[in-house]
């Protein structure tokens, strides 16, 4: 480095050398420095990088556990539904209908709810579509009664003629089925 100071500037002595050194070190970092913190910056680049990645999974784990809760949440609802969908089909069947399709259409199930006793308000909507739409009912049997048709047998309660007067033909034909005796006496055949 003397050399090419001296060619340059011609005549220069030791004291002026040192100087420049001296600068030169103020204004300029040795070879060995930079490579010591260029490989330092390097290093921390890539820990900054891990802790993007790290930063990314942590993000990435709470959308998975925003989807897996909402999921969860679906599920349970989903769960919910099918309780309050068996729990009305079963009362359904208990009530005789003959077409369950049709007598659920005719009920409000918002106003229902699933309670610890079934479902709560729906016997007294079963009551008002029984009492309206009666022929979507099986008639139920009564005790003492026999048969099909639901008409007296010998020895059991009889059946009055205005009754008898207000049967459709299916009713009575199923009278006559079932009760000869008394189909004869209601129509006078004896």
């Amino acid at each position: 480095m003397k050399e090419v100071l001296k060619r340059i500037f011609g005549a220069i002595t030791e004291e002026q050398i040192k100087q420049f050194h001296e600068e030169l070190g103020k204004r300029f970092v040795s070879k060995a420095d930079f490579n010591s913190k260029l490989s330092e910056i390097a290093s921390l680049k890539e820990a900054l990088s891990g802790a993007e990645t790290g930063n990314a999974m942590v993000e990435q784990l709470a959308a998975m556990q925003k989807r897996y809760d909402e999921e969860t949440e679906l599920m349970h609802q989903e769960m919910d539904r099918l309780k309050f969908d068996h729990a009305v089909e079963l009362a359904l069947a208990g009530s005789h209908a003959k077409n369950t399709k049709a007598v659920r259409a005719l009920l409000d199930t918002k106003s229902l709810s699933l309670g610890e006793n079934g479902v709560e308000g729906l016997s007294e909507q079963l009551a008002k579509i029984r009492k309206e739409n009666g022929y979507l009912f099986e008639d139920i049997p009564m005790p003492g009664l026999g048969g099909r048709g639901n008409f007296a047998r010998a020895g059991g309660p009889s059946l009055s003629r205005e009754e008898f007067q207000k049967m459709n033909y299916a009713e009575r034909m199923a009278l006559f089925r079932d009760n000869r005796s008394l189909y004869e006496q209601l129509t006078g055949q004896r």
